[in-house]
């Protein structure tokens, strides 16, 4: 009855127990990037701003179990757990590089212990440190062929340093650098570097010619996947270059409008102006702003060509109309001539003609001995017609360079005077007047 009584009370009360610690991966001490060669002096320190050493906890991948039995390698596998990790080493305090879906095939090479080194389709990423110090550990940080510069270039699973290397790298060795991250460089991981899977998830393939069919075509599969994503990369950086380029062609179209603009209106090139911006208007997208304003600059370039037209109508016009006028003087001073000349020949030589002694043009003219001094000044001269020279004039009263150009007629002078050596008499002016000064 007391034992009873006091198993009673224990399932009331219940019993304190210790709790059991979980167990604990040995830490993981940070390695520096690159390690030093056989007789080099080790790099420098990695900073630990907080002085403790830096440990992990992992759980254990799964439980322990005995390790498979002797394997010939390399052999095809199938993965059998839900979702299975790939490690960058036998156990579980390495970095995680993948995870590996059920029913995938995988191609086993060795074995550590209870883990199986594995390839699996396409390869798994990796990262490198992209350098420390101002030193750069690869020839290149752009997605590409990089090559790499230092010695014992630690490659990682992570872009950090909490787990241990997959490997190393020496100088020479070419990656393919996918991107950058935290300063690490992601990159496809080499062959002969690390990948584990846990073999309590692994079966070995029955029939290993289908498992090896189905590793390939899982290859095609993401060769062709990579190849889409990269030709659609491609198409977009190709359509992002377009379109910078039409950016730059249709700004240097807005350059050149208002570079035109500043000219004078007939000097400005407007035929070849309206080929670029219909050029560009072809180029720019519908309804964007850039096509607005295009479409603004042909209207104004419409008005120009217009306002042009007009321009050079009107200027032709006025040179016509210049051109007749003065085709209409100097038919007008023909025909007054003629009119003169016809009068003057029909009045005797010996009398008066009308109101005037003589009519004619006054000029100046070169006599030859007249003056007696030769090239000076060229002396007044009474022209009947345009050539037909009539008197040297001279005048006490009148400064006849007044009269110069001017149709006029002679009212009251001195007898003609023949003087020695000339061919034209001379008639000193008493009076004078203007019959036209045109």
């Amino acid at each position: 009855m007391k034992a009873l009584l006091f198993l009673w009370v224990l399932a009331c009360f219940g019993l304190a127990q210790e709790p059991v610690a979980p167990p604990v991966a040995p830490p993981v001490v940070q390695e520096p990037e690159v390690e030093p060669s056989p007789g080099q002096p080790a790099g420098p320190e990695i900073p630990n701003p907080s002085g403790a050493t830096v440990e992990v906890r992992v759980l254990p991948e799964a439980p322990i179990t005995t390790p498979p039995a002797a394997v010939s390698f390399p052999t095809y596998a199938y993965i059998t757990g839900t979702r299975v990790r790939l490690r960058g080493g036998p156990s579980d305090g390495h970095a995680i590089l993948r995870d590996l879906r059920k029913g995938s095939a995988v191609r086993l090479l060795g074995q550590e212990g209870a883990w199986f080194k594995a390839q699996v389709p396409g390869g798994v990423d990796a990262f490198v440190s992209l350098g420390e110090g101002g030193k750069s550990y690869l020839s290149s940080s752009e997605p590409g062929v990089a090559v790499v510069a230092v010695t014992n270039l630690q490659v990682r699973g992570d872009a950090s340093k909490n787990f241990p290397p997959l490997g190393k790298l020496q100088p020479g060795d070419r990656v393919q650098v996918l991107d950058t991250k935290n300063g690490f460089a992601r990159i496809t991981s080499p062959e002969a570097m690390g990948a584990y899977v846990y073999s309590g998830y692994v079966e070995m393939a029955a029939d290993q010619a289908k498992a090896a069919a189905d590793f390939d075509s899982e290859i095609s599969r993401q060769t062709e996947e990579q190849n889409r994503l990269k030709a659609q990369a491609a198409a977009r950086a190709l359509a992002a270059e377009t379109e910078r380029a039409s950016r730059e062609r249709i700004q240097t179209v807005f350059s050149r409008y208002q570079t035109e603009a500043g000219k004078p209106l007939a000097q400005r090139d407007l035929t070849g102006l309206a080929e670029v911006i219909a050029s560009a208007k072809a180029e720019a997208a519908a309804n964007s702003p850039e096509a607005s304003r295009l479409e603004v600059l042909s209207t104004s370039v419409q008005d120009w060509t217009r306002a042009r037209s007009e321009l050079e109508r009107a200027s032709a016009r006025v040179a016509e109309v210049r051109r007749e006028a003065e085709e209409a003087q100097t038919q007008y001073r023909r025909e007054l001539e003629q009119i003169l000349i016809r009068k003057q020949n029909a009045q005797p030589s010996a009398e008066k003609p009308g109101p005037y002694i003589t009519t004619g043009w006054v000029r100046r003219s070169v006599v030859p001995g007249f003056p007696e001094a030769p090239n000076v000044t060229a002396p007044f001269a009474l022209y009947q017609a345009r050539d037909t020279r009539k008197f040297i004039l001279e005048s006490d009263r009148y400064n006849l360079a007044d009269f110069v150009d001017k149709l006029v007629g002679v009212v009251a002078a001195a007898p003609p005077e023949d003087r020695p050596g000339q061919a034209f008499r001379v008639l000193k002016i008493e009076k004078i007047e203007i019959i036209d000064q045109r």
